[in-house]
């Protein structure tokens, strides 16, 4: 990195002892579920993408790479514009206090943590959902979106969409040997 763009890079936000450059900007509660957004690099690796992470009372909620476009933290002297991060958060219900972090060097350290005015709601059945399942246990994606929008319309909860699941015809006739498998760990315990 030229000595103009680390000029630059130090006036950002740095997490303490380290050569990390992040900031937290809000929590997007518009959707399905919540979404935490920021940015974060390495100043002395600059082309080293960052995972995210987000815990909660229950453990981990959600993680992903600090990779979308960020042009304004690229103007105000960022190394690259590919730095945001927007983690979309299974909440279980009740957290009142979220930890966000940044891996790095094989540590985590914490760029911010937020006390919450209101607990997070339990998150539901999302469109994510119901494409990952069908990839995973039926080995193909839903025909078109008006079949996912059925199934986010018959259930309310992932409980009941995997109960409906694990019930149905499809599932057993492709999933034979998982079946199998689960019969004979059930019989030995």
């Amino acid at each position: 990195m030229s000595n103009e763009v680390k000029n630059l890079a130090g006036d950002l936000p740095v997490i303490k002892g380290t050569s990390i450059c992040a900031s937290f900007d809000g929590i997007d509660q518009a959707g399905s579920f919540p979404i935490v957004k920021g940015w974060a690099f390495d100043r002395e690796n600059p082309q080293e993408k960052l995972m995210i992470y987000v815990v909660g009372n229950n453990g981990v909620l959600g993680n992903a790479w600090a990779d979308k476009p960020r042009m304004d933290v690229y103007k105000a002297g960022g190394p690259r514009s590919e730095v945001g991060f927007e983690v979309g958060l299974r909440a279980q219900g009740g957290e009142r206090e979220l930890k966000i972090a940044v891996f790095w060097q094989g540590q985590n350290y914490l760029l911010t943590s937020i006390l919450l005015s209101e607990p997070l709601k339990k998150c539901g059945l999302t469109a994510d959902d119901v494409s990952v399942v069908f990839e995973n246990l039926f080995h193909r994606t839903p025909e078109d979106d008006s079949a996912i929008q059925h199934q986010l319309d018959s259930h309310k909860s992932k409980a009941s969409f995997f109960s409906d699941l694990f019930r149905s015809p499809e599932f057993h006739e492709k999933n034979m040997d998982v079946i199998a498998a689960f019969k004979k760990l059930y019989k030995r315990a």
